[in-house]
């Protein structure tokens, strides 16, 4: 399934995960708060859960829990592979 996802994203097509559109400008997890460019991007993974946030605001956030949100695994896969073709050193 992430593989479906990464492949879609590296042919430059916007991806759709429980609320979270993934572009190659960046990530949309709040209107309010507005698209985080990837090289804003912060993520946190805690054991029950896993969270997208803004490095420059790190209050906007949003958390996924791995039981709830059943496609939450997919979606921490593939930002965290994203993240780690854009900025390799990181």
């Amino acid at each position: 399934m992430t593989r479906h996802y990464l492949r879609q994203f590296r042919d430059g097509q916007p991806v759709d995960l429980l609320g979270v559109n993934l572009n190659r400008q960046g990530v949309l997890f709040d209107e309010k708060v507005g698209r985080i460019n990837w090289d804003f991007l912060g993520t946190k993974r805690y054991w029950h859960y896993y969270t997208l946030y803004s490095e420059e605001m790190p209050d906007n956030y949003r958390a996924f829990v791995f039981l709830d949100d059943w496609n939450a695994g997919v979606l921490r896969g593939v930002i965290e592979m994203v993240l780690k073709e854009k900025f390799p050193s990181r």
